[in-house]
């Protein structure tokens, strides 16, 4: 489960051909201006389907999402990973690449073209080092034409950087994110039709609660008391499971995280 030498350089080169169609930037047409928008026509090469890795050392991007055992021994949940975001957060017309990391640092490259790319973390103002970032997504929240940056936190509140349009980000501290979640993957649309963006943030639980109790105390037994011809959740572990009927008897389901504050980052 955890990411060696070898398998971050594949995880890598997996993100560079993802991003195959999207990040070259040298002898593109020129934008064309219109009311509102700007467009480009795409020019479609032939020869063979497909992805062409390209190595990381000449990309410059050395970015690894890693994690140490013991926080996976004590928190399963961390070994599911973070996301990654695509956007031109300078307006040069090159996509860049934001990386967040679960357990160290997050990264911004900036798009050099020619597939090349420069960290440009500290530069942009983004301090979320130390912090277990999931998701992130690039979007104009606040429609001065720039992208500006979401980026979801395991069981901390999430975080809003807004852009000045040079690709650097100062963090929104009053974006309404106060509440401690754990959440994972964001999506934004005008859902109201109101003319500025709503977001929808998926969360998950902040722990399996076989990383908070010993196996002992899981068994049905200590889980379950019988009342009358049933079973119920002893109070101990009411927030984490509930019984339910089988055909073959009861068996113990856990419970989501509800949707509300989930307390003190731990």
């Amino acid at each position: 489960m955890l990411t060696s030498a070898r398998a971050s350089r594949r995880v890598a080169a997996v993100l560079f051909a993802a991003a195959a169609l999207a990040c070259s930037g040298d002898g593109l047409p020129d934008w064309r201006e219109e009311d509102g928008y700007r467009w480009r026509e795409l020019e479609v090469h032939g020869g063979e389907s497909g992805y062409v890795p390209v190595d990381p050392e000449r990309a410059g991007i050395a970015y690894r999402n890693e994690m140490d055992a013991d926080l996976i021994v004590e928190n399963e949940i961390l070994a599911n990973g973070s996301g990654v975001a695509l956007g031109d957060v300078d307006g040069d017309g090159r996509p860049d690449v934001f990386l967040p990391g679960i357990a160290g640092a997050s990264a911004l490259y900036r798009n050099l073209g020619d597939w090349r790319f420069e960290d440009v973390t500290a530069a942009a103002g983004l301090d979320l080092a130390g912090r277990p970032a999931r998701g992130a997504a690039f979007a104009d929240v606040d429609g001065d034409a720039d992208l500006d940056l979401l980026v979801t936190l395991h069981a901390e509140p999430d975080r809003l950087y807004l852009n000045d349009g040079a690709g650097r980000f100062t963090r929104a501290r009053e974006a309404g994110f106060e509440t401690a979640r754990a959440g994972h993957t964001l999506a934004l649309a005008d859902t109201d039709a109101d003319g500025d963006l709503d977001l929808y943030v998926t969360n998950y639980k902040d722990r399996w609660a076989r990383d908070l109790f010993p196996p002992s105390e899981l068994t049905f037994e200590r889980l379950f008391e019988a009342v009358r011809d049933s079973f119920v959740v002893r109070d101990a572990y009411r927030e984490h499971f509930r019984a339910e009927r089988t055909g073959a008897g009861w068996r113990r389901r856990e419970l989501a995280q509800p949707d509300g504050p989930t307390g003190p980052p731990r």
